[in-house]
């Protein structure tokens, strides 16, 4: 008598209840998981194009145009044969007296002790 009591008030509503608790964790993993492949999958689209993006940055850089252009600007180099004519981009102010050294077809502006010792302690 005790027994189907129990059983039928107490433990029967216990397993289902249990059930639909198991039922809603599967449901909510199932959805998490679904929004975790999304933002993967966005961040997989993101990585292709800045993947995409180096390697035309690497087929620019790895040209010969590209290292014969940069030779030239900043290492300040010329081809065999050509003749390189350098304008001077700033004019040196008057007061200063300014030599100028010619080395490897570029000029260096060189200032009298002087004019360094001014600089330095005003």
């Amino acid at each position: 008598m005790f027994l189907p009591f129990l059983l039928k008030k107490i433990i029967l509503p216990g397993i289902v209840l249990f059930g639909f608790y198991q039922i809603y964790m599967t449901i909510d993993s199932v959805y998490q998981t679904s929004e975790k492949k999304d933002d993967l999958n966005q961040q997989i689209l993101g990585l292709k194009d800045q993947k995409r993006t180096l390697e035309d940055k690497f087929l620019v850089i790895n040209s010969d145009e590209f290292v014969e252009m940069e030779a030239r600007t900043k290492l300040s180099m010329k081809k065999e044969g050509e003749e390189v004519y350098l304008v001077p981009s700033t004019v040196a102010p008057a007061a200063e007296k300014v030599d100028y050294i010619e080395t490897d077809a570029r000029l260096v502006m060189k200032k009298s002790n002087f004019s360094k010792w001014v600089e330095l302690l005003f």
